[in-house]
């Protein structure tokens, strides 16, 4: 499954966010971060 780490909206945000939720749920909070720092937003480790 490929999964775009280059959200342009919340909404792709959202889709993105679960959709790795649901491809690496041994890593989901990893490519959450990956999702929001693509977005710009900062997350604190």
């Amino acid at each position: 499954m490929h999964v775009s780490l280059h959200a342009t909206s919340p909404r792709s945000y959202h889709g993105n966010l679960w959709l790795a939720s649901r491809g690496a749920p041994h890593r989901p909070r990893v490519l959450a971060c990956f999702s929001l720092r693509s977005s710009g937003f900062h997350v604190p480790r």
